[in-house]
């Protein structure tokens, strides 16, 4: 449970929200205010990483184009391609043009913006009612009823016992309104090899209104995974790397002369840039053969500690004295 403190008073506890609370915050999500024009704002939802939610970024821009749909005409199909990401201090604005209102479709294209910049595209497709051809698999998979399997909110709780208090140790205890149950294990519970197959079955924690364009929006919603993974892999290489910058200064500083820097920066920039054009592709080459980056997590552990060692038997280059200047 989250804490805060009254002054003078003891710890007071905040409850935490019920599941008809989570599920009334996510619908009240889909309700975008209209400002005319086929132009639409969604609401903020802020959730302590800065950044906006793939998946509200799509279950908004899929509202916004529906507005603008007859409504005997329901979601057949949509595609959506992240531009930028978003950030959680500003709003979204979501502008739909009309492609298309023929006799059974409608066609709709979404640009979901921040600032005067795109961060997402949509496009949706809209039909009415119709008998037709149905395609789906004829059977379900062999996979166990969701029933006898393990909530993802408990197997986070799990997880989070292991991390030190922050950012990403919240982010894994945040109530969500959705209950998601894996068959297999999330690659940041279990990062080893394994076939290119996830089977999990979804729900919202409390029941939806009875409005079918809500349950595609949620669908929407559900449909772009929060990885946990990401963020504390981005945060790990984003303190590495942020790390190495004042060490770097100082080294040129303390073993260089002045007039060697433009060489030193640029080799450094040069050698910069072939690890990062050479990198991914000896990564894909050697995991198309072993199926696995441990390799090149190894390699890269050892050209650090190799470039540890240089540094500590380097030493300093020769200073010239130069006539006149200070001792």
């Amino acid at each position: 449970m989250a804490a805060r403190k009254a002054p003078g008073m003891a710890t007071v506890v905040s409850p935490q929200p019920t599941p008809e609370q989570l599920v009334a915050e996510l619908v009240l999500l889909f309700d975008l205010e209209g400002r005319g024009g086929d132009k639409f704002v969604g609401r903020r939802q802020i959730e302590g990483t800065g950044r906006v939610f793939g998946g509200q970024a799509i279950a908004q821009a899929l509202v916004a184009a529906r507005r603008t749909v007859p409504d005997d005409r329901h979601t057949h199909s949509l595609h959506a391609y992240f531009l930028r990401s978003g950030s959680d201090a500003l709003p979204i604005e979501f502008r739909v043009k009309r492609d298309l209102d023929g006799r059974s479709f409608s066609n709709r294209r979404v640009v979901a913006s921040q600032d005067g910049q795109p961060i997402l595209n949509l496009i949706a497709s809209f039909q009415k009612p119709q008998e037709g051809l149905h395609h789906q698999f004829a059977e379900m998979p062999a996979v166990p009823p969701p029933e006898d399997l393990e909530p993802e909110a408990a197997v986070r709780r799990r997880f989070a016992e292991t991390m030190p208090s922050g950012l990403l140790r919240n982010l894994m205890l945040r109530p969500r309104p959705i209950d998601v149950r894996s068959v297999e294990p999330r690659n940041w519970q279990s990062p080893g090899k394994r076939a290119p197959v996830a089977h999990c079955w979804f729900r919202t924690v409390a029941a939806l209104p009875d409005d079918p364009p809500i349950h595609r929006a949620v669908l929407a919603y559900a449909s772009v995974s929060r990885l946990g993974s990401f963020y504390a892999v981005a945060v790990v290489v984003g303190f590495i790397y942020a790390g190495t910058m004042p060490l770097y200064a100082v080294i040129i500083r303390e073993n260089f002369p002045l007039r060697m820097m433009g060489t030193i920066i640029g080799g450094t920039a040069l050698a910069g840039s072939l690890g990062m054009s050479t990198g991914p592709l000896l990564g894909g080459l050697v995991y198309d053969r072993l199926h696995s980056y441990t390799l090149m997590y190894v390699a890269s552990w050892g050209m650090g500690l190799a470039a540890m060692a240089v540094l500590m038997a380097f030493r300093p280059f020769p200073m010239r004295k130069v006539a006149g200047a200070p001792a």
